[in-house]
């Protein structure tokens, strides 16, 4: 583990490892015409499907395909065992 001085910003400790800060990652999507997207995906709860739960998706993406968002809902899809509902 490095150490770094307790006067520096977390963000040098990003550039020092060659990734870019948080901000400056949501910028350079911006852009690129990507805009912050925000989901509402209601899913049934596996243990009692008669139940929805609400879950909030928000990332960067490209309308009007938002390829992000369809690469989120393929991956829990795949992976997640509560079905979806609506988004």
């Amino acid at each position: 583990m490095t150490h770094r001085p307790s006067n520096s910003h977390p963000s040098d400790r990003d550039q020092s490892l060659g990734q870019a800060p948080q901000a400056d990652r949501d910028f350079s999507l911006q852009l690129r015409d990507y805009r912050l997207t925000t989901a509402e995906i209601l899913y049934h709860m596996p243990d009692h499907p008669g139940l929805l739960q609400t879950y909030v998706w928000q990332d960067y993406d490209l309308a009007p395909h938002f390829p992000m968002l369809r690469k989120f809902l393929d991956f829990w899809a795949h992976s997640l065992d509560g079905k979806l509902h609506s988004i």
